[in-house]
């Protein structure tokens, strides 16, 4: 099976956080797809992972149909964003920065198909954060 570097760079990331747990799933394609999970969120957090979840894929459909404006397309890209710092808030500004478009992608894209199960608990090791976290976060 296969990764590309977007699924690596997730894996590497969600191993730093405790309450990110991270599975993979094969697929007949010969890929692996992560399943990310999530614990600990409250009702609100919930609601606003959903909100950007909405933006985002009416305005990803949209893209997709080559029908979509300069101000949809930055609404599109703040959603993203908002919803990857969301799901990494440990991350510091530089490495945030530095993550690829399609890492971001990637990790929005397997947040998002977690969602309707983000307090499921699997059996998963889980990573020591390297870093400290930012307690504005």
């Amino acid at each position: 099976m296969t990764t590309d570097a977007p699924i690596l760079e997730l894996s590497t990331l969600a191993a730093q956080r405790k309450d990110i747990l991270l599975r993979w799933s094969g697929e007949p394609d010969g890929k692996l797809y992560p399943i990310v999970e999530v614990e600990d969120l409250d009702l609100d957090q919930q609601a606003e992972i959903a909100r950007y979840g909405d933006i985002i894929k009416t305005l990803d459909d949209k893209k997709r149909a080559n029908d979509i404006t300069p101000a949809e397309a930055k609404k599109l890209a703040h959603a993203i964003s908002r919803l990857v710092r969301f799901m990494l808030p440990s991350l510091e500004d530089q490495a945030f920065d530095e993550l690829s478009d399609g890492a971001k992608v990637k990790i929005l894209e397997a947040f998002l198909l977690a969602s309707p199960d983000l307090l499921k608990s699997v059996e998963a090791s889980r990573g020591k954060s390297k870093r400290k976290t930012s307690a504005s976060r």
